[in-house]
């Protein structure tokens, strides 16, 4: 069924929701950078950067560092001065970004939504369409472990993974209490 449409407001509303989810998902893969290699952190110890500072300061490619701070100020989880040509991050934004031991710390969550949906994406695609999940929809083999210097909220070193948590032979490895994910032996792998 094909339908025409002459631009009404209803259809104009849903085109910007869907517009924004989309801008809001690649937002959320471009938070998982900045969480993964420091950059959040960085700018809420040391302050303030060019591009040129913050890559200079976390030892990362200046170039990569610059797409990522125009896009970061552009979803408006980073102000930029044009009279400086710093990037900051707001103070209010430090709990949810950068302090990995608050109550508000959404890194994790960046981190997960980044690697689970994308490295199952194709393996859910067959999945509809097969009715069968895929073996390959584990993807703890291919999980790279977090670095020392990145940990999850709540830990001082980087963890391994025994399995995911969404497939079906990995979950029941993984139990989930209030404010902490465990594995089947007890061990806090946020």
């Amino acid at each position: 069924m094909t339908s025409q449409t002459d631009g009404t407001a209803s259809t104009e509303e849903f085109m910007d929701k869907v517009f924004g989810d989309y801008v809001g998902a690649n937002a959320i893969f471009m938070a998982a950078i900045g969480d993964r290699l420091g950059l959040f952190k960085d700018l809420a110890a040391a302050g303030p950067a060019t591009s040129v500072e913050l890559a200079g300061r976390t030892g990362l490619a200046e170039r990569y560092v610059r797409e990522w701070l125009h896009g970061m100020a552009a979803a408006g989880y980073l102000t930029f001065d044009a009279n400086g040509g710093r990037y900051a991050m707001p103070v209010d934004h430090v709990p949810v970004l950068a302090e990995e031991s608050g109550t508000m710390f959404m890194g994790a969550a960046f981190f997960d939504y980044s690697t689970t949906f994308g490295e199952s994406f194709h393996a859910l695609l067959e999945a509809f369409r097969s009715g069968r999940a895929s073996g390959r929809s584990c993807t703890a083999r291919r999980r790279p472990r977090r670095s020392s210097a990145s940990p999850r909220p709540g830990s001082s070193t980087s963890s391994s993974r025994s399995g995911c948590r969404s497939c079906p032979r990995c979950a029941p490895r993984w139990r989930w209490e209030r404010g902490s994910v465990t594995s089947a032996a007890g061990r806090d792998v946020r």
